[in-house]
């Protein structure tokens, strides 16, 4: 599909690493920045795209193990 470009709008997490309650990110610019503490999930959110997008990550273990539901990866994208 030559000369169709995507770009990623929305990442939507549920029960992903240390996310339990659904979060929604909006990504509509053109870039991206994850900023906050140490420990507040800014890697968990690259982990996610990318086991969205290719179904591997870096870490072992993509489920929250403290809530019993399945993992869930949502990504948005516009044309």
């Amino acid at each position: 599909m030559a000369g169709r470009n995507f770009s990623l709008e929305e990442v939507s997490l549920q029960y992903f690493k240390g996310f339990i309650e659904h979060q929604s990110l909006s990504v509509g610019g053109r870039h991206l920045f994850l900023l906050g503490p140490n420990g507040f999930g800014k890697s968990s959110v690259v982990e996610a795209i990318r086991w969205g997008l290719y179904g591997c990550v870096r870490r072992e273990g993509v489920a929250n193990r403290e809530v019993a539901g399945d993992c869930r990866v949502t990504l948005g994208f516009r044309r």
